[in-house]
């Protein structure tokens, strides 16, 4: 591996929190997918930015994927509320941060709105380039897949330098 060493990437929840195992979202499978393609899934971590353990007092909003357990059982819509958006980033915040000291590079990809905001309000605290934030062209699943794949093919660029 080259000039980078752990990474993250992080994609919205998705349903699969109700069972602990985001793996079975459409989301994880295609990054997944492409990062075994490019064979660089076992320098990659993923993890999931998630408004449950804000709603349930569950720690901090990313959950990384040894980590699920923490969201089994739940399973709420990530709706779009402008009253709880400074709530949540700093709830994704603190996982951030935590995940700053575990990490040398974040990568998030996200097409929900409420998750977009709220990372983008963590990231102005944060201030660390470390963490790469993309959106889809539209908040629409073709636009959110290639958005993946392509963040994916510069990771691998990226792991390569």
């Amino acid at each position: 591996m080259g000039a980078l060493g752990r990474v993250l990437l992080l994609l919205p929840c998705n349903r699969g929190a109700r069972i602990g195992n985001y793996f079975v979202g459409v989301y994880w499978r295609v990054a997944v997918r492409w990062l075994e393609k490019l064979g660089i899934r076992s320098h990659v971590v993923l993890g999931a930015v998630d408004c449950i353990p804000h709603k349930y007092g569950l720690g901090d909003c990313v959950v990384l994927e040894w980590e699920m357990s923490r969201v089994r059982g739940y399973d709420v819509y990530p709706s779009y509320d402008p009253m709880i958006v400074d709530g949540l980033s700093r709830c994704v915040e603190a996982g951030l941060r935590r995940c700053l000291s575990l990490f040398d590079r974040i990568y998030v990809v996200l097409n929900v709105r409420l998750y977009q905001e709220a990372v983008k309000l963590a990231l102005g605290r944060i201030n660390d380039e470390r963490i790469l934030f993309f959106r889809p062209e539209r908040n629409m699943p073709g636009y959110m897949n290639r958005k993946i794949i392509e963040v994916v093919r510069r990771i691998a660029r990226d792991i390569e330098l």
